[in-house]
């Protein structure tokens, strides 16, 4: 256990906690199955540790099951959104969400930048800008953004991202598919 601790004392915050969050994970399922948590660890996560790409288990499920096939064959990496995103990242306009809070004009320019990569610049109104600042809270260069530049912010799409700026200051990045899923939300 020494070990173990030690090599998770090295690990930035971050992967602590997502540590943290996976045994917690493991901890709750090996007690909504009734399993002792040495049980668990020794017959289900070890083996699958050993052999992380064995699908064997499927064989119970699925005789005819001969794995999955992916020896490196069709498996790409690419920094490329996939093409279906400019589907998932619609948000529907004039609707009860937080696109609908925003002006009719400044929708529209959303929705275009966030199913072209080459729309043009939207110019945010004033009004706008405040709401944004209720609707993205966590963006702090845009909460801290004094009122005589609220008429200078402007929206453009930059690749896979939509980034917020004041003349060459970026006040925030988002990508087309995180800023889509904060618009579509509802409000009430």
């Amino acid at each position: 256990m020494g070990a173990w601790l030690e090599s998770y004392r090295q690990l930035s915050p971050d992967q602590q906690e997502r540590v943290q969050a996976w045994l917690h994970l493991n901890k709750f399922i090996c007690r909504t199955l009734r399993i002792d948590w040495e049980n668990w660890v020794d017959d289900y996560l070890n083996p699958a540790m050993e052999h992380p790409l064995d699908y064997s288990f499927m064989l119970l499920c699925l005789p005819e099951f001969s794995g999955l096939k992916m020896d490196g064959a069709g498996v790409t990496f690419s920094k490329d959104v996939d093409p279906a995103t400019a589907q998932v990242a619609r948000v529907p306009l004039r609707a009860k969400n937080n696109l609908g809070r925003l002006s009719e004009q400044l929708q529209d320019g959303i929705a275009q930048l966030l199913e072209d990569a080459g729309a043009a610049d939207v110019k945010v109104g004033p009004a706008d800008v405040a709401k944004l600042q209720k609707i993205l809270p966590r963006e702090k260069a845009l909460a801290k953004l004094k009122r005589k530049d609220f008429r200078a912010v402007v929206l453009v799409r930059d690749d896979q991202d939509v980034v917020a700026r004041v003349r060459e200051d970026e006040l925030f990045r988002m990508s087309v598919v995180e800023l889509g899923a904060e618009l579509r939300k509802a409000w009430v």
